[in-house]
């Protein structure tokens, strides 16, 4: 934090395991993928997040439009 200060959140959604899993991703410890595709597959994007079948986060290049 830029003050130096440690700020403590709570949340009465998710679990023990999803906690878990927020704080390695917080400390560094798990990264999240990202694949860069042109925004001609945006479609093809969609309708793979719809059906839960995107591996990791998706950048859309609009350069190459």
């Amino acid at each position: 934090m830029a003050d130096g200060c440690i700020k403590v959140r709570g949340s009465f959604a998710g679990t023990w395991q999803d906690m878990a899993e927020g704080v390695a991703f917080a400390d560094g410890r798990v990264k999240a993928g990202t694949g860069l595709q042109p925004l001609s597959t945006a479609n093809g994007i969609l309708d793979r997040l719809g059906r839960g079948d995107a591996a990791s986060r998706v950048v859309l290049d609009f350069a190459t439009a």
